[in-house]
């Protein structure tokens, strides 16, 4: 929610620079260019707190703006790292005149103090269009950060208070691949396989053309989690330290993954093979991508080459009950073929957990028993009823309701 007290500071900042969409429609015709800060109106009254995220607002503006007099596109993590850095020596020097308290800033001047900046902002803030130079991603400090958070401040959250709006006529943030498809065109529930595999594999190559000539090396990270793995998998932060990391258009990444479905989904299993392990050089812990490889390996009963893209599709899944249900299903098939009966047992008794309701993995069970029972190795105990959590009593299960 904007107010006109806002837009008012925020003129006062920048010079002539108004926040509220209203001042920017009013001048849309004065000839001159228009930045806005967005402060959040909750805070506008609280005298330290409110000033220091104007503060941090501002230095958003400088960001974008210096970018553009140089006729550069923002990097966003230089943008965003100064700002919070700003935020903090602002905060540090109102209280110097006039001592507050705020849970946020005051974790925050932690932070910047201990030296962990760069980390905090690449951990909570990261997004499409982040770039890191090489040398920038061999000086985080990942996992040092991540044990001093949990020891220091454990129930810390990330706030952002305050955004720019800068209008058109501004240099955007680069995204690599994020022209080339729609929103649209890449949901998976309106998907038409045939129009998929006509028009995205020319496109793809389109992006792989621009992955080759950007500096920094792209992924198509679905999500944070997927770029911090990145940098803290030592097989794969390797390649990111050799070159940088650009975050490129999620869209791309869903278009792999859906030219490889459609593929698999025709049975054209080498052809989805090639183009999702394509998809895994530009997003290496892609767990959608890792299980759709896997089952087009499962097609040309390669049971050993898919085991473990399987594990580790399981061990990275979130705790989306039917999700994850559906990973153990595909693990238990894949270790029946291999022989390996009692982990298949293993794999589809835990699918039963996440997905009591589904009718697979009982009749899975009884053909592992005949198995075993043939082979004189019966199953060490029965089969236990579906329980509410994994064995660790404080994870709970999101149980899944429907049948996928």
């Amino acid at each position: 929610m904007r107010s006109g007290k806002a837009s008012l500071l925020a003129l006062l900042v920048l010079g002539g620079c108004a926040g509220g969409k209203a001042a920017q429609r009013a001048d849309a015709d004065d000839g001159k260019r228009h930045l806005g800060i967005v402060v959040d109106s909750g805070i506008l009254d609280q005298g330290n707190v409110s000033a220091a995220w104007l503060g941090y607002g501002a230095a958003l503006a400088v960001g974008w703006t210096t970018a553009d007099e140089k006729k550069e596109a923002p990097n966003l993590f230089h943008v965003e790292l100064e700002a919070r850095k700003s935020l903090r020596q602002i905060w540090k020097e109102l209280n110097e005149k006039t001592p507050e308290k705020d849970a946020y800033l005051d974790e925050l001047a932690q932070i910047i103090d201990a030296g962990f900046g760069a980390e905090y902002v690449v951990t909570s803030f990261a997004l499409p269009g982040y770039t890191l130079t090489a040398e920038e991603v061999r000086a985080l400090r990942l996992a040092e950060f991540d044990a001093w958070r949990r020891q220091t401040m454990p129930t810390h959250k990330p706030l952002t208070l305050a955004r720019v709006e800068p209008d058109k006529s501004f240099r955007q943030p680069v995204v690599l691949g994020h022209g080339l498809f729609s929103t649209e065109e890449v949901k998976a529930r309106s998907v038409r396989c045939g129009s998929v595999l006509k028009t995205f594999p020319a496109r793809l190559s389109e992006f792989e053309t621009q992955a080759r000539q950007s500096e920094a090396r792209p992924y198509v990270f679905s999500s944070r989690e997927d770029l911090l793995r990145t940098l803290t998998d030592e097989a794969t932060a390797v390649a990111a330290r050799e070159r940088g990391v650009h975050w490129a258009s999620p869209r791309v990444r869903m278009a792999y993954f859906l030219v490889g479905f459609c593929h698999v989904d025709k049975g054209a299993m080498t052809s989805a093979e090639r183009v999702l392990r394509q998809l895994l050089v530009f997003n290496p812990h892609d767990v959608e991508g890792m299980s759709e490889l896997a089952q087009a390996l499962l097609g040309q009963k390669r049971f050993q080459d898919a085991l473990p893209l399987l594990e580790a599709a399981v061990r990275l899944e979130s705790d989306d009950g039917c999700t994850r249900a559906r990973r153990l299903r595909q693990l238990g098939f894949a270790l029946i073929e291999l022989d390996r009966l009692e982990e298949a047992r293993l794999a589809y008794e835990e699918s039963l957990r996440w997905e009591p309701k589904h009718p697979n993995p009982p009749q899975e069970l009884a053909y592992i028993e005949k198995l075993q029972r043939r082979k004189g190795t019966p199953p060490e105990k029965p089969v236990p009823k579906p329980g509410p959590t994994t064995g660790n009593t404080k994870q709970t299960i999101s149980v899944c309701t429907e049948k996928q």
